[in-house]
């Protein structure tokens, strides 16, 4: 996950993720759909 991962949103909450994927920010809709993938959780 880390290799796909945006490297400019791994320090960033998860506010100022959602917040840039609502104004169309690609790599934070990447992020987002990441982080609530399924295959990651443990």
């Amino acid at each position: 996950m880390l290799r796909e991962f945006p490297g400019q949103y791994l320090r960033s909450t998860m506010g100022e993720l959602k917040s840039d994927a609502r104004g169309g920010v690609k790599d934070a809709r990447k992020a987002l759909k990441l982080l609530n993938d399924n295959r990651f959780k443990k």
